[in-house]
């Protein structure tokens, strides 16, 4: 018992070892790659030794993953690294599903990322920084959709152990988006706090206080933003995602490998200049192809329907907040995880599951 839990230690350590030094750091690429690669390992060797079987899941996903490296190697787009990397985030989200015993830990060190993150960005604010990001990887988008990782992470935490959110949190979290700038993240982690919000005050009074709150944000935000969101909408990022979108679909539907494997772009002087078409769900035909695309693609849209279905008001803000922003920048690196979690609550919501010898039932629905 105590090998497992020290293996399942290691898994989230090794994870986030991976993180810190990809997305917090300037280290050679291929130091983050070895340690998700450890990680992908590790849980999958959880995984697979694990009483409680996650079925077929484990194995599909493993399937999808080989299919995504097919298309890498056949659309030149990007190298092995990228699969490796998905298939971290995957294996991931399934073991946080078996090993309850250790979403304390992750949590804690989200908590601590999280802290990180917030104060890095408040001090660069202050020092009136003029491009507000973490590291040369991870440009000023990166920190709203880190911010709804962590709101997600935090979700998922207290739905677990039964707690209170931290409502304070969530005032950090529209504050450092705000700072880093970009109206999009601006805009979602706002809406994802409001839904939250609201989502409390059905089931709790005390939540008419936080409603007050962020509204009173809301609209400071609104007017010192009103400008900027027209501009958006007019003439500014939106235009140019519409013609990186219009020329990657003209260059997929080229030919049959294009339309089934991911096109690519080394032609196109556009998107070969920013190598990312600043949406999530083209970027899984650009990087992974069709059928990986389709499935990934199945899982977010389930998440959706089953918040819905099951009236979960919480978890519907939460998957609609990390679907809307994901429209218009990559941000598999960060949801990945969550919506493998999702997708195995769903389909095993029924099950329970034994853990360390007591039973307990930690699906989302």
């Amino acid at each position: 018992m105590f090998g497992r839990q020290l293996l399942g230690f290691f898994v989230i350590l090794l994870y986030f070892f991976g993180f810190w030094a990809k997305y917090f750091t300037s280290v050679h690429i291929v130091v983050p790659i070895i340690f998700f690669f450890l990680s992908a390992g590790t849980s999958l060797l959880y995984l697979f030794t694990d009483k409680m079987s996650l079925g077929k899941v484990p194995l599909s996903m493993l399937f999808i993953v080989l299919v995504s490296i097919i298309a890498i190697i056949v659309n030149k787009n990007h190298t092995i690294a990228d699969g490796i990397l998905l298939l971290s985030w995957i294996c991931i989200g399934c073991f946080l599903w078996v090993a309850k015993s250790n979403w304390k830990f992750f949590y804690q060190l989200s908590l601590l990322s999280f802290i990180y993150l917030a104060l890095v960005i408040i001090i660069k604010f202050m020092l009136k920084t003029p491009d507000i990001t973490l590291t040369e990887r991870s440009g000023s988008n990166t920190i709203s959709i880190l911010v709804l990782q962590f709101f997600a992470i935090d979700f998922i935490y207290n739905h677990i152990f039964d707690k209170s959110p931290n409502k304070f949190l969530y005032v950090i979290g529209i504050a450092i988006s705000w700072m880093a700038g970009g109206i999009a993240g601006i805009i979602v982690v706002f809406l994802c706090v409001f839904g939250l919000c609201v989502s409390n005050i059905i089931n709790s009074k005390k939540g008419k206080r936080n409603l007050i709150f962020i509204i009173m944000i809301g609209a400071i935000l609104s007017y010192n933003y009103r400008n900027t969101f027209l501009s958006f909408l007019e003439t500014g990022d939106i235009n140019s995602r519409f013609l990186l979108w219009n020329a990657y679909f003209d260059m997929a539907k080229n030919d049959i490998s294009s339309f089934l494997f991911g096109a690519n772009i080394h032609n196109n002087y556009l998107l070969e200049h920013y190598k990312n078409m600043h949406n999530t769900y083209i970027n899984w035909h650009y990087y992974f192809g069709l059928i990986p695309m389709i499935i990934f693609l199945y899982i977010v849209i389930k998440s959706i329907a089953n918040s819905l279905k099951k009236h979960k008001l919480s978890l519907l803000v939460i998957c609609l907040s990390l679907f809307i922003r994901g429209l218009s920048d990559e941000a598999t690196y960060a949801f990945m995880i969550i919506w493998m979690y999702l997708y195995c609550s769903f389909v095993y919501s029924s099950k329970t599951i034994r853990i360390y010898g007591n039973y307990n039932r930690f699906a989302i629905v």
